[in-house]
């Protein structure tokens, strides 16, 4: 089974910018759009005694809207023990999966017992194209044990690649943002992704330059706090 490698989060931005007091509050307005996932995974034998467990980091709503046909689906690793990763992608409503690859872990970062995490971390869908307008379904498992699928460690939730349809019913300031993105300073790519609803480049994005400025740690981490996911938010 080809492996797809878990990779610090990336993304190529314009120079850094100190971010703005207004810029401090920043606000994620998901669009209307819910659907039933699995975000945090209940412990499994190769995370017990980690603390914080498998964590998909989406919205509330489980939907994560990207710009991207590759986008980046960003999880928190906890510390672990699992044999490997596995991911697995569905257009919403199917049981046949478009995809299941194995997936790095990320190595142990803190000594101790586990040979994997803790990390905020990503996996980039660079064996499938997702189509515009169309959901799609995907699961990371953590597999404790490959004799006894029984013992899995999973999180789950939804990307939709933003069509027409969708950037359509944006305010029109918002929609004339998104087709100068690369002229916009880091300030106006991160308002526009967050007023547009766009999840999975404002995660990757904040994530990048959290690793050079705290003061983009500390919006990230609000971010992830308003969404529902305070018990992650400062994760390394």
């Amino acid at each position: 089974m080809p492996k797809l490698p878990i990779v610090q989060v990336a993304a190529a931005l314009s120079p850094l910018l100190c971010p703005t007091a207004a810029m401090a509050q920043l606000v994620f307005q998901p669009p209307d759009l819910r659907a039933p996932a699995v975000r945090q995974a209940s412990p499994g034998v190769c995370t017990i005694g980690s603390g914080r467990q498998l964590t998909a980091v989406l919205p509330e709503t489980n939907v994560g809207v990207t710009l991207q046909a590759n986008p980046q689906l960003s999880i928190y690793v906890p510390r672990n023990n699992a044999q490997y990763g596995q991911l697995q992608v569905y257009e919403e409503g199917s049981d046949s999966a478009l995809l299941t690859t194995a997936i790095d872990l990320p190595p142990s970062v803190a000594p101790g017992d586990f040979q994997y995490g803790p990390a905020l971390t990503a996996v980039t869908l660079d064996d499938i194209e997702l189509v515009p307008g169309i959901p799609y379904r995907w699961t990371i498992t953590l597999v404790c044990n490959d004799s006894d699928r029984t013992s899995d460690v999973a999180v789950s939730g939804l990307v939709l690649r933003a069509g027409s349809d969708y950037i359509d019913r944006l305010e029109p300031n918002v929609q004339a943002a998104l087709t100068m993105l690369s002229d916009l300073s880091v300030a106006d790519q991160l308002s526009t992704y967050a007023e547009a609803g766009v999840w999975h480049e404002l995660i990757a994005n904040l994530t990048a330059l959290a690793e050079r400025d705290p003061s983009y740690a500390a919006m990230l981490a609000n971010i992830l706090t308003l969404q529902g996911l305070e018990a992650i938010a400062d994760a390394p």
